[in-house]
């Protein structure tokens, strides 16, 4: 893993510890526009918890939500991305949210 990738990981690791440390409770995805995606997913961007960090280029972002969903478990969907999509975002699951 590059230092940027480490950066975003140690980054977001911080940010779901201090806010419900159970990945299994947390969806990681990419997107070019987080906040559209977020509200695609359901978040309450006024009430839930959510981060997002840009990375530099597709194979981080790759990278680092590979690394939540295969290691650590946290939801999300691997794969076929628009090469646009350099924005990991991270959300806690609530019972209004959805992955999509």
């Amino acid at each position: 893993m590059a230092d940027t990738d480490v950066k975003i990981v140690v980054e977001i690791k911080n940010y779901i510890e201090l806010h419900g440390g159970n990945y299994l409770s947390w969806y990681v995805g990419l997107a070019e526009n987080p906040e559209i995606e977020l509200i695609a997913h359901g978040v309450n961007l006024d009430l839930d918890r959510y981060i997002y960090l840009p990375a530099t280029c597709m194979e981080d972002a790759r990278s680092v939500e590979q690394y939540f969903v295969t290691r650590l478990g946290t939801d999300g969907d691997i794969g076929g991305r628009d090469e646009k999509a350099l924005t990991i975002y991270a959300y806690k699951k609530t019972k209004s949210t959805k992955p999509r």
